[in-house]
């Protein structure tokens, strides 16, 4: 009996040390350092010309794993403060450096929409592991800007800097002068507008008011082919459809990322936008004269230059003579947010006249809802 528990006393103690020996190994394949990240500049400042140059060079220690694996490097870039949750990433494989050409840090900035010649503060870090990424160390978190360059655009812009549409929706109305179909430049390469669709309808879109030979269409061989929400367009082309449901859209028409987009809208853009109060000649009445109307210069955007006010008086835009609403107005005397009331809500406030007596221009835009006076 004595030999038995003897036996077994010592198989206890063999499991204990083969244990206590796995342990150590384990604890042998966790260590590692942390890799250090290092980087030639802290501020790119890359230009067209240096699309194919490297303009980022990063550089960082070994992991030092103690089990002979392939060391796995992740390198991840992404804009500061957003704890790496969208980051660009690169995968490197037993190798403890990279380098970023300006095109691919260039394309990756703009894909996220930050502005042209305007620096964005950014992070990067390295993440190390095994190749089945177990034992990762992160290391140190380095902060640089980058300031996305301009690159030409995918779809040449209107030489004529002025873009409409037809079709459908519109009668297929190509003349020379159709200020409701004119989109409006936001910049240099994006267009934009709000209309009203019935759904499913083609489209073009015009550089020349009036011309046919200038166009710019869908990519796809056949017409209506794109898809109606948004996609590709390119010079020439063929008919674009629009989205299947009606209602009224803001139409953008990149030509930057050679891309259109529709995106619903509540806003819906008067025919027409007159001004009443006791600020102008006809006073406050739903029915104001022709003279009091404002000149539609696109399809968002009505003007009136030279509008003669005084100080102590106000005044409103209505839509529809006749009727109280539509009715449109403001709070601030120079301009800013353009409250409305379509007849389900309440009136908006009136607009002050400035406190300086004198001849004014004043714009109301429908795509930024918003008025000036200046």
């Amino acid at each position: 009996m004595k030999l038995i528990s003897k036996f077994f006393g010592f198989v206890l103690l063999a499991v204990l040390f083969a244990a206590c020996d796995k342990k150590d190994v384990l604890d042998t394949a966790a260590s590692g350092n942390a890799p250090k990240l290092e980087s030639n500049t802290v501020n790119v400042t890359a230009q067209a010309v240096d699309s194919l140059r490297n303009v980022l060079s990063l550089r960082w220690t070994n992991a030092n794993y103690d089990v002979n694996m392939s060391t796995k490097y992740i390198i991840q870039i992404d804009s500061a403060g957003k704890n790496f949750s969208n980051p660009l990433t690169r995968e490197i494989t037993n190798a403890q450096s990279t380098d970023f050409i300006g095109k691919d840090l260039n394309n990756w900035m703009l894909s996220r929409g930050w502005a042209f010649n305007v620096p964005v503060s950014l992070e990067v870090r390295v993440i190390s592991s095994y190749s089945n990424n177990n034992e990762r160390l992160i290391s140190n978190v380095l902060p640089i800007k980058m300031t996305p360059y301009v690159i030409p655009p995918r779809v040449t812009p209107p030489a004529t800097n002025e873009l409409y549409i037809t079709g459908g929706d519109f009668g297929w109305n190509n003349s020379a002068s159709m200020p409701a179909q004119k989109l409006v430049r936001v910049s240099n390469t994006m267009y934009a507008g709000v209309f009203q669709l019935a759904g499913g309808q083609s489209f073009l879109l015009l550089p020349i008011a009036g011309d046919w030979n200038s166009k710019y269409g869908g990519t796809g061989a056949s017409n209506n082919s794109n898809q109606p929400n948004g996609d590709a367009f390119q010079a020439g082309g063929s008919d674009l459809v629009s989205p299947a449901a009606a209602g009224w859209y803001k139409l953008e028409v990149d030509f930057q990322s050679g891309r259109f987009a529709w995106t619903p809208v509540t806003t819906q853009v008067p025919t027409a936008l007159y001004f009443t109060g006791d600020a102008f000649p006809d006073g406050w009445t739903n029915s104001p004269s022709a003279a009091q109307q404002l000149t539609r210069v696109n399809s968002v955007t009505f003007q009136k230059t030279g509008a003669a006010l005084t100080p102590g008086k106000y005044y409103k835009f209505l839509s529809s003579p006749g009727n109280w609403q539509p009715q449109f107005g403001g709070s601030s005397a120079t301009g800013g947010a353009l409250g409305a009331n379509y007849g389900s809500g309440s009136d908006p406030d009136a607009i002050p006249t400035p406190a300086a007596a004198g001849n004014y221009t004043i714009t109301v835009n429908f795509l930024t809802n918003t008025y000036t006076v200046q």
